[in-house]
């Protein structure tokens, strides 16, 4: 089984003894974090004074660890990104903690809170606010993405090509304990990754029409377990997990386990598979109007109530 904290350990654990450590703030040596990044080393830390920082734009090419300290640090595009790509681009591994991504747009509208292209990113305790996408990644065969305890809201430039996050062909996708909502148009997460693992999130449509809630078209390993996922009354698409709608990875096994489907749609379907690999869908809970699968599958323990459940219920959700 993938473990995120083994992963983190062994990342952190690459990191030489020397590193050093920069400070970022008002009253600090380094007033952007974009100074401070250029000033860095391979493997140094970062740390930056809570606040705003306006149009403050960077390309990171060796490992850092950057973290805010004091409350939240909001990186916050005000302008059109002169790179073309995101607020951060990731050309290395780099490890992010307590930091807001907001506005991020470019004239493609595909603009990223975090552009990632290379190496592992592991993402904790942050937020990515009204960017054309959250995270889009690239293709590294040997990346590998972590994403724990973080928020995307409001997400997607509104022509259903961006999304809350869109990972390429890398190795891994891992979310876990992360909410998703009010994604406009596009998906809540689409990954082509060769494995993707989502545990114990919250999808939300909100009052936004978003489209899937997961879209993994080029199939893969995956495990989806124990989310939420709440369809609005106006979906812009009526599926709920879309899987193998493109050229498939060369071993696809799907589990859906433990999840909760809630619909407010007249209609809605939980899974689509469009492989001839059958999904394993086992121990979910189904409200309203509901087809379960479409394409093969197996299905075990599952629960389906035609009413939606009370609205305290749904606070509990992660």
């Amino acid at each position: 089984m993938f473990k995120p904290a083994l992963l983190l350990v062994s990342f952190f654990a690459s990191f030489p003894a020397f590193a050093a450590t920069l400070e970022v703030g008002p009253d600090r040596e380094f007033k952007t974090l974009g100074a401070a990044v250029q000033a860095s080393k391979a493997s140094d830390t970062i740390l930056v004074d809570s606040g705003t920082y306006t149009d403050d734009f960077i390309v990171i090419s060796h490992p850092l660890t950057i973290s805010a300290i004091g409350g939240r640090a909001r990186l916050h595009a005000s302008k059109l990104i002169p790179n073309g790509k995101g607020i951060i681009v990731a050309n290395a591994n780099l490890s992010i903690q307590n930091l807001i991504f907001s506005n991020a747009h470019v004239p493609d509208r595909n603009g990223a809170g975090i552009r990632h292209q290379k190496g592992t990113l592991v993402i904790q305790d942050s937020i990515f606010e009204s960017n054309e996408n959250g995270i889009l990644g690239g293709s590294d065969p040997d990346a590998n993405i972590i994403i724990q305890s973080s928020r995307f809201l409001g997400n997607g430039h509104g022509d259903g090509y961006s999304h809350g996050i869109y990972i390429g062909k890398i190795a891994s996708l891992t979310v876990q304990n992360s909410r998703f909502t009010d994604t406009k148009t596009g998906h809540h997460i689409k990954s082509r990754a060769r494995t993707t693992t989502i545990i114990d999130c919250l999808l939300d449509d909100g009052a936004a029409a978003s489209s899937y809630a997961i879209d993994l078209p080029n199939g893969g390993t995956n495990i989806i377990r124990g989310n939420t996922l709440i369809q609005n009354a106006k979906p812009e698409n009526d599926i709920f997990i879309s899987v193998g709608t493109k050229s498939l990875h060369s071993s696809s096994t799907f589990t859906i386990e433990d999840n909760r489907f809630i619909n407010f749609a007249s209609r809605g379907t939980a899974v689509r598979n469009a492989m001839s690999e059958a999904v394993l869908i086992k121990g979910n809970t189904f409200f309203g109007p509901l087809t379960i699968v479409r394409g093969p599958a197996k299905q075990e323990a599952n629960i389906t109530f035609t009413s939606q459940p009370e609205k305290s219920e749904m606070e509990m959700s992660p």
